[in-house]
């Protein structure tokens, strides 16, 4: 029988860092890919499935996602590419993983379907018994993203800039970056890296 459509409780829900590293940690290596680049990005599923190699530059420590959501609203009839900095930490991950994986310029990273990313996510978060676990999806990945680089004192501006939002769909989207701890904070900065 076909399990009945569910509607999120919380759709702005997020990881806190105990509960993201109790999750990431949980995870098979193969399944961890995805959401080190997500949690790293704050990227769309969609803009990290088309991400390749050449699009990562060392150099300056930068990512550009050319496929990004068009935005209709703003008279966008393409994808307008999306430049962001990356962390010494992370670019160090990916410099092992595309050298582990022989990855060439052209390649993709491999990256799930949306709904075996789904799937993932809510196995494992309801193994590690994370309460609300129906409210998560691919998006949550990107949500915390953005939560915790205002928690840890990125201004609002360039976490909107970085996430292709504009200022107001921050201000509704994302919670008080004040409702973090310091401990909260210490683990974010090593998930995170340094990005500010």
């Amino acid at each position: 029988m076909r399990e009945k459509y569910y509607l999120k409780i919380n759709p702005k829900a997020f990881f806190r860092p105990k509960d993201w590293n109790a999750f990431y940690d949980s995870l098979k290596e193969k399944s961890r890919p995805y959401f080190k680049i997500a949690i790293n990005t704050g990227g769309r599923i969609n803009e990290i499935r088309e991400v390749r190699v050449k699009d990562i530059d060392f150099d300056n420590k930068t990512l550009t996602f050319y496929t990004t959501k068009t935005k209709g609203a703003k008279g966008e009839k393409r994808p307008v590419p999306r430049e962001i900095k990356l962390s010494t930490e992370f670019l160090n991950w990916l410099q092992r993983w595309i050298k582990i994986n022989k990855l060439s310029q052209n390649d993709a990273f491999k990256i799930p379907s949306t709904a075996g990313v789904k799937k993932i996510l809510q196995t494992h978060l309801k193994k590690i018994q994370i309460k609300d676990w129906h409210d998560f999806s691919s998006h949550n990945v990107r949500k915390t993203h953005g939560n915790w680089l205002l928690a840890i004192g990125m201004d609002g501006m360039k976490v909107a800039a970085r996430l292709g939002h504009d200022y107001n769909t921050l201000l509704k989207s994302y919670v008080s970056p004040d409702i973090f701890t310091e401990e909260d904070k210490v683990l974010i900065k090593q998930v995170l890296g340094d990005l500010i």
